[in-house]
């Protein structure tokens, strides 16, 4: 996808993005655990091919606050059979959104949103009733858009947040792989694969697309049509109508 420029995302957090246990994997042999992938074991990727795990790692969390519950997304909750059965994911955890048949149409261009920022749409929500959750994270030499129980989410992306979460030893393990890096909007293995955008940008354009779907269906009757237009300045045609509110309703 070329190399993306930070500076333009409205909060890009590097935190680490986790899967637990259980999720498939698509691999060369067919889609596997999660847990039982190993570094130097490939898995498939959405634009080059089958990549090899560099880094992989456990870890067990406690849930302690509004940003560290799982996500479980429902079984096709972001296209026609996507994920193909339930997927739970750290709440940083992002998920390719307008294209691969996820979310088209809401998001219209690629991108990378975090699971949190999903969780205003049907089959996708918190799990609150969780105290405690093992997670499992692996690097590939590149970020990278992966398939996890049959949906498309991203590699671990290692930037600074990351590597401050770990300990020495890990550091220097991953920087022996990765090299090192200066500045807090740089990652070891970026660029991101993809437009990453924030939870609040991302529940912003769900709040819009139905919005815009409501209007419609107030389009399909006379009715309707005279109760929005009245509430609106001007003479607005129904054909424009559209439009309007996405000015209004601007991101």
């Amino acid at each position: 996808m070329g190399d993306i420029a930070f500076q333009n995302f409205e909060t890009v957090e590097f935190s680490t993005v986790c899967f637990a246990p259980g999720t498939l994997i698509k691999t060369p042999s067919g889609a596997k655990k999660v847990e039982t992938l190993k570094p130097g074991d490939y898995v498939a990727t959405l634009d080059h091919g089958f990549q090899e795990i560099r880094w992989i790692q456990k870890d067990e969390e406690a849930i302690d606050g509004e940003n560290s519950y799982p996500i479980l997304i429902n079984a096709g909750a972001v296209g026609v059979n996507l994920p193909e059965t339930d997927l739970v994911v750290s709440s940083q955890h992002r998920i390719l959104v307008g294209e691969a048949g996820q979310l088209e149409h809401i998001f219209k261009q690629p991108s990378l949103v975090p699971a949190k920022g999903l969780i205003t749409l049907p089959g996708i929500r918190e799990m609150r009733g969780k105290k405690r959750v093992d997670w499992w994270h692996f690097a590939l030499d590149c970020h990278e858009v992966v398939e996890a129980n049959g949906a498309q989410a991203e590699s671990l992306l290692i930037g600074k947040m990351v590597l401050n979460a770990l300990d020495a030893s890990e550091r220097i393990y991953l920087h022996s792989i990765f090299g090192f890096i200066e500045g807090d909007d740089v990652a070891l293995n970026g660029p991101p694969a993809r437009e990453l955008l924030g939870a609040g940008k991302a529940k912003r354009r769900i709040k819009l697309a139905k919005k815009l779907k409501d209007c419609e269906e107030l389009m399909e009757s006379g009715e309707g049509y005279k109760k929005v237009a009245n509430a609106l300045p001007g003479q607005i045609l129904k054909a424009d109508f559209p439009k309007v509110v996405m000015q209004r309703h601007s991101l």
